[in-house]
């Protein structure tokens, strides 16, 4: 670890290093410029100037968020900056579009805490996705361990009474403009954000911003450089073939603890946790490692099967409860094939439609009528992630016919929707 640091150090020196010296050079050009013309090339080289500059300070802050992800052994040789406004796409037709990118509309991100606990109000300070973790451990009374690198956010009472159950919602892909340009339109959302604890400044501070990358450090507090999940997958040299992390819902990649690791070793498995997502690697790593760390226990994990429609697991690490084990996507399409013209007749498909979020709600809302959530004096924990907004986003193109309020206004709505049927629960 100490050796990645130091080459990641002397590579952001290096960049630095080269930059500084192109600007140099044009400054020594444009001085024998102004000494031909000076009246005409002055306004041109004070504005210059401060491009430049802010150019190399860009540079340096990709640097960095690239620096934060290093993993050695599976981070990349080559590391990709897309031009701001062009989409990184590959040959899948459920993900067509990735993002990933440090420029601001990829990492500008929502961020707020709400509940008796929770000092209302607007917050201009930095804060970044790894100060998620350390914030709700303060309010469990307990500590991340180490490996977090996130600060507890200023937002707890300093007299609050311990919750009977934290809910950690994840909207994957939700932009943090959405809150404001769809305000009207997302009544829960907009009545939790007035009720709580606002971050204006909330951004994600490494590279890539993507699913797996952005789950891992929510629910660690740490660094991909820390915990090891630098993206969807990673080429496995030894067996030269791709490595998808937490395929079949396998925590091992995973090397740091969670919450959910923290808190149920903290209470000798007496916490209920439930972990549910529209996807393995977004749902998995809030799980946390389950029963596969030491002394670990089971704790539950539905995680949508996109191959057969089911809520799955990984029995191993993970429990899966048996009145989640009949529901099946399948039924959302047998009155019709279609949804909006576009064909939703199979488990992959029917996730790119308004019917989906629903169904994700129902499980829902099963666990937390059969679990004894919130019935003893152990705070229990709900760990969420919905991916209706990613979704829409990743093949957008799918929707280029859809009526454009369909395609804007329908993941807002959807995710407001499922945060309205469980918000007694907040």
């Amino acid at each position: 670890m100490r050796t990645s640091v130091i080459s990641s150090k002397l590579t952001a020196y290096g960049a630095v290093i080269l930059a500084l010296t192109l600007v140099a050079m044009a400054w020594t050009v444009s001085g024998q410029q102004v000494k031909r013309s000076s009246v005409s090339d002055a306004p041109r080289i004070r504005a210059t100037a401060p491009a430049r500059a802010a150019a190399l300070a860009k540079r340096q802050r990709f640097l960095e968020m690239f620096a934060r992800a290093y993993f050695p052994g599976r981070t990349g040789q080559l590391l990709v900056v897309p031009r701001e406004g062009d989409f990184i796409t590959r040959p899948d037709p459920d993900v067509a579009y990735m993002h990933g990118s440090p420029w601001d509309y990829d990492v500008s991100i929502p961020l707020m805490f709400a509940g008796p606990a929770v000092r209302t109000g607007r917050y201009s300070m930095p804060a970044v996705q790894q100060d998620v973790a350390p914030t709700l451990a303060a309010a469990l009374g307990v500590r991340m361990p180490p490996t977090a690198t996130g600060r507890v956010l200023p937002v707890l009472r300093t007299d609050f009474a311990r919750p009977r159950v934290i809910m950690l919602v994840v909207l994957d892909g939700m932009r943090r403009d959405y809150f404001d340009r769809y305000a009207a339109s997302m009544p829960t959302l907009t009545a939790v954000r007035q009720r709580g604890a606002w971050f204006t400044q909330a951004e994600v501070d490494f590279i890539p911003t993507n699913t797996p990358v952005g789950h891992s450090t929510i629910s660690t507090g740490a660094d991909p450089a820390v915990h090891g999940i630098t993206g969807v997958n990673v080429y496995d040299r030894t067996h030269h073939r791709a490595h998808e992390l937490f395929a079949g819902r396998m925590p091992q990649d995973l090397m740091a603890l969670t919450l959910a690791d923290v808190w149920q070793l903290e209470t000798a498995g007496r916490a209920v946790i439930l972990a549910q997502g529209s996807i393995d690697r977004a749902a998995t790593p809030l799980a946390g490692h389950g029963a596969c760390q030491l002394n670990g226990t089971p704790v539950v994990l539905a995680s949508y099967d996109r191959q057969t429609g089911d809520w799955a697991t990984n029995p191993d690490c993970f429990l899966l409860p048996a009145y989640l084990k009949d529901r099946n996507a399948k039924t959302l399409w047998q009155a019709s094939a279609e949804w909006m013209g576009h064909r939703i007749d199979s488990a992959s498909a029917v996730r790119y439609s308004a019917l989906f979020p629903a169904f994700e709600a129902d499980a829902l809302i099963a666990m937390i009528e059969h679990e004894p959530v919130g019935e003893d004096d152990v705070t229990d924990l709900i760990l969420l992630n919905y991916k209706c907004a990613d979704f829409v986003g990743q093949v957008r193109s799918r929707f280029r016919r859809a009526p454009r309020d369909a395609r804007r206004d329908g993941p807002s709505l959807r995710a407001d929707a499922k945060c309205g049927r469980g918000k007694g629960w907040g």
